[in-house]
């Protein structure tokens, strides 16, 4: 069993948003992951809501890399909006699948395969093609340092179409490991400590909601930390952080 540490800075991002309004590289500005023609895979729900903004991305990946004896753990997120999946109707629902090879290479070398299937729900038409709901999910792989190359293939059920998607670089190394995560507080009945992945690629999400920022560490050693948020390398905040979690 691994434990992790993690600082969370309980000053929450929408606080900062005066400062992150600024930030120009915030901007979605990463070339589109998967070819033009998968906007087109929705032809069988072709309604689109009037002035409907486009989607900048039909499928969003997003890595955490964390340290375990002398090798790391890789946790690779995925996110589909039900817009860029296929649904037929069942019954009093619609359902839909996919299935996503991750093919892992270094130096060109194969290294392993790994294959998820998923399954998704929608209890009507209008949440087959809306961009505002996701299907989730994630693979967790065990990996030497090193520079990786992984090369998704995702196949949708109700269809034959194969997407081969832009491959995703990998650098494994102690560089990555403070790499922020972002997730938000998720009401439950059971637990209120509940939290989910924000996993937009990395990026700071801009939302009305709170988000809590959480930084990995190696271990609880450390007494504080300092963030610091810099804008074409001039601070524009400065913040202790004094706190971690389990």
């Amino acid at each position: 069993m691994v434990s992790l540490f993690c600082y969370i800075w309980f000053c929450k991002i929408k606080q900062a948003n005066i400062y992150l309004r600024k930030v120009k590289t915030y901007k979605f500005t990463v070339i589109f992951l998967l070819a033009i023609f998968l906007f087109t895979l929705s032809f069988a729900q072709a309604r689109r809501e009037n002035n409907e903004i486009p989607q900048k991305r039909p499928i969003y990946f997003e890595s955490h890399i964390f340290p375990i004896d002398s090798s790391y753990i890789c946790n690779l997120s995925y996110k589909i909006s039900h817009n860029n999946l296929v649904f037929v109707k069942k019954n009093s629902h619609y359902s839909s699948g996919y299935s996503i090879t991750f093919e892992i290479f270094e130096n060109e070398q194969f290294v392993k395969r790994i294959i998820v299937n998923g399954s998704e729900v929608a209890q009507n038409y209008d949440n087959t093609i809306t961009k505002k709901q996701y299907h989730e999910g994630f693979i967790t792989n065990d990996i030497n340092k090193g520079n990786f190359q992984v090369k998704p293939l995702l196949m949708l059920n109700n269809t034959v179409i194969e997407a081969n998607i832009k491959p995703i670089q990998l650098i494994i190394d102690s560089t990555q490991i403070f790499k922020p995560i972002f997730v938000k507080r998720i009401n439950s009945l059971c637990d209120s400590s509940k939290h989910q992945l924000v996993n937009f690629q990395n990026s700071v999400p801009f939302s009305e909601s709170e988000f809590d920022m959480l930084i990995p560490i190696y271990s609880n050693i450390e007494n504080s930390i300092t963030l610091k948020i810099l804008q074409n390398n001039k601070t524009i905040l400065t913040k202790e952080v004094s706190g971690y979690i389990l």
